[in-house]
């Protein structure tokens, strides 16, 4: 086995790479959440394994404290080279922090690939995972025929599929359904007048953010659909959502 001073040497040096050396002396239940998450993967770092497996551990984290968690995973990979197989609903995490991304559905991995690899396949089930997602609070204003329902959101009023359930309290829209245009589109249903907030270019696709007066809403697409000297912040755009791609929960 080890030497006491090999065990000493490796747990100082993890708890450094992790930044608790300062709560070497705290019993687990004086712990917060964040300092708990990093003991957590600091204690399994200790043994030097070949293989991390880490299950959703940024899921009960503020904002804040995800990006700390998450940078120090991308910092242990960087200096330990350790392989880690990290579980996670979270889109944004997965492209953040995977070199490849194993796609499940029903138990089943249905794809893997870089996330690049992943949005070039012409695959439906890929399309609304692998892009941000829009979640509105909302209330039910009426039911209308043909198995719609018509929505409250803030500033929006959607019309929407839905199933016969009694309350309504959010809708799910995937950024890549929310269609831009600087000409109004022809259909008249969930189409809105937004201007454009901040515009990002993550790898090929670009990520818009517009308002509809106070509400804010992800928009995204590839680089080929626009010139970047069209998504200009203050510029006013339309978009259209259809139908069909908005989940009343």
């Amino acid at each position: 086995g080890l030497s006491e001073r090999t065990i000493k040497e490796r747990v100082r040096y993890v708890m450094d790479l992790l930044d608790i050396l300062h709560l070497r002396d705290r019993y687990p239940l004086t712990l917060s959440g964040g300092e708990r998450q990093r003991a957590a993967i600091a204690r399994a770092l200790v043994i030097d394994p070949k293989l991390l497996l880490l299950d959703e551990p940024l899921s009960n984290l503020n904002v804040g404290l995800r990006l700390q968690i998450s940078a120090e995973l991308k910092k242990i990979r960087r200096e330990l080279g350790v392989t880690m197989i990290y579980v996670t609903h979270n889109v944004d995490e997965a492209r953040e922090l995977g070199d490849r991304i194993a796609v499940m559905d029903d138990g089943k991995i249905i794809t893997v690939g870089s996330y690049e690899e992943l949005l070039a396949k012409k695959m439906n089930i890929l399309s609304d995972i692998l892009y941000p997602h829009n979640v509105l609070k909302c209330s039910l204003i009426e039911k209308i025929p043909e198995g719609l329902v018509k929505v409250r959101c803030r500033d929006l009023t959607l019309i929407a599929t839905f199933e016969d359930r009694s309350r309504f309290s959010k809708v799910v829209i995937p950024s890549n359904r929310v269609y831009l245009s600087f000409e109004k589109p022809r259909i008249r249903v969930n189409v809105f007048r937004a201007k454009i907030i901040d515009v990002k270019l993550n790898r090929n696709i670009y990520e818009v953010t517009l308002s509809v007066n106070e509400t804010l809403l992800k928009s995204t697409a590839s680089i080929e659909r626009f010139n970047p000297s069209e998504l200009k912040i203050g510029k006013s755009v339309y978009i259209q959502i259809p139908i069909r791609y908005i989940t009343v929960l």
